[in-house]
Parts: structure tokens; C-alpha cells; sequence
């Protein structure tokens, strides 16, 4: 690293020495601080970023090492497969619920007609809502494309990508945080990241991360928060056919739904995407 390299907290309640780098040097100075071995740098954007990093910290009281526990028990993607059937049927559970109980309240006094009310009129919107499946709904496979969808090549393979998309600009600033760990893998059980939406909770992060290490040699570069929840993978293998990369497609879906949004919509579009491709992003919403 440069002697003016600058080691410092950015965030009181960010346990993690971070170094600020500019936007269009993040992946070099990302690539310095991986070689210089003090701690496993990883991009985490901006202020506005780092804000919605530090939440995670108050939402989720687990130790790094609970989580780490329950990480190693689970296996990708059979684990989240099966969290995912179960959280479907949780929440089919609960709508029956909602159906069966919606017309028991008893009219008489006010509260009583204010609930009764209410439950009638949930019921009629749950009503139109289609069944839902045991299993995760996939996209259609679809016709494989002519040609995939190309790289936005004006901005760097980041999340920030999807911030700039989003929001208009590329942060002129981002701040890379050494995780003291020597196994990256690790890294979103120290920041308790996951759990919100639809996104998995940090041990399925944890178990999907060593998964994709093993097979695909995949490393983790940048996690971040903001207008919209971001991870970042460079692989070293990538799937090299479509069968491959097809798997790889109905995988990455299941880990991440918006994967298949943006135009994307179909698994064979996704795939082309994922065909003899460095880079991998996923993102949610907050």
C-alpha cells in the first residue's frame, strides 16, 4: 500500500479500521489491502452506507461465533431451499388464518366493529391472492439469448453500480473495512448482514459464500447498504456451459429473486449472464 495509506474508524459504532478510497480506485486499492494482509478488506460504499451497515448491529444480538454455528451446520443450496419451502408455508399458514378467523369477530360494541371490519376487509384482498406454493416459484426457462446482456463498462464491477443507476451517480468516495478475519467467508456473520425482505439471514450469506468459494473459487469484494442492499463476488472459475450455468441460474434465484429483474425475467437470460463471467452482483431492497 501507499505510505499514505490512512487506517482509521469511520463509524463509532463500526468496530472495523476502514481506508477511504476513491470511487474509480476501489477495486485496485481493494486488491492492495488483500495483499497487505491486515484483516480482509471489503468495499462497504459510502456514509449513507455505512448509516445502514451499523443498523444491523442493533437488529441482530447474535455473537459472530453464534452465527458462525448455525452457518456451519447448512448446506447451499439445500439449506436455503428448505428455509425458503418453510417460510412459504409459514405464510400460507398464515393466511389461513386470516381467512378462517376474518368473519368470527362478533359485532356489538365499537372495537369490536372496528375489528370485525377490518378482518372482512383483509379477507376480501386475501381472496384474490393466488395460493401459495410449498415451493419457491422459479422463472421460466425461456430461449437461450443471442447474445447476454453487456457490462455497463462506465462504472467499476461493484454494487455501486446499482447505486449509480439508482440514484444518479457513482459515490465520489467509498470506504473499505478490514474485517479481522483470515476467512472471508466469514465476513457478513461480523456484520450480522441479512434478514431483511427477502434477503437470507447472514449464516445462509456465510454457507452460500463457502459454497461458491469451493466450487467456483468465487471471493468476496463488496458488501454495502443504502438506497439498496448490494453483494459483490469475483470468480476465478466460472460456469463454462450452459447446463452449468443454468443450475448456477436457478441457485443464484433462489439466493437472490431480483437477480432475475432489470429485463432479465427468464433463467436462460440469467445464465447467459452468468456464462464465463468474473463478476457476480446481488441486490435487494431495504
Amino acid at each position: 500500500m501507499s505510505p499514505n495509506t490512512s487506517y482509521r474508524q469511520v463509524h463509532p459504532s463500526l468496530p472495523f479500521e476502514c481506508v477511504e478510497s476513491s470511487w474509480d480506485l476501489a477495486v485496485t486499492t481493494w486488491e492492495q489491502l488483500k495483499a497487505a494482509r491486515r484483516g480482509f478488506p471489503v468495499v462497504i460504499g459510502n456514509e449513507e452506507s455505512i448509516e445502514e451497515l451499523v443498523a444491523f448491529f442493533h437488529d441482530d444480538s447474535r455473537t459472530v461465533e453464534e452465527i458462525l454455528a448455525v452457518a456451519a451446520t447448512l448446506q447451499h443450496p439445500e439449506s436455503l431451499h428448505a428455509e425458503l419451502v418453510r417460510q412459504n408455508r409459514a405464510a400460507k399458514s398464515g393466511a389461513e388464518y386470516i381467512r378462517k378467523t376474518s368473519m368470527t369477530a362478533p359485532p356489538g360494541w365499537r372495537r369490536w366493529v372496528t375489528t370485525w371490519a377490518a378482518k372482512r376487509a383483509v379477507s376480501g384482498v386475501l381472496q384474490t391472492i393466488p395460493p401459495i406454493p410449498d415451493e419457491p416459484e422459479l422463472p421460466p426457462i425461456g430461449q437461450w439469448p443471442d447474445e447476454p446482456f453487456p457490462e455497463d463498462e462506465s462504472v467499476p464491477h461493484l454494487s455501486g453500480a446499482f447505486h449509480h443507476k439508482h440514484s444518479g451517480g457513482a459515490p465520489e468516495k467509498v470506504y473499505i473495512a478490514l474485517v479481522p478475519t483470515e476467512d472471508w467467508t466469514t465476513v457478513p456473520a461480523h456484520f450480522r448482514w441479512g434478514a431483511f425482505q427477502a434477503c437470507p439471514a447472514p449464516e445462509f450469506h456465510v454457507a452460500a459464500l463457502r459454497s461458491w468459494r469451493d466450487r467456483f473459487g468465487a471471493v468476496l469484494v463488496a458488501i454495502s447498504s443504502g438506497r439498496l442492499a448490494a453483494l459483490d463476488l469475483r470468480v476465478s472459475r466460472a460456469p463454462q456451459s450452459r447446463e452449468e450455468a443454468l443450475n448456477l441460474a436457478r441457485e443464484h434465484y433462489l439466493y437472490c429473486a431480483e437477480t432475475a429483474g432489470e429485463g432479465i425475467w427468464t433463467l436462460s437470460n440469467l445464465a447467459a449472464n452468468l456464462l464465463g463471467k468474473p463478476w457476480w452482483h446481488f441486490v435487494w431492497d431495504l
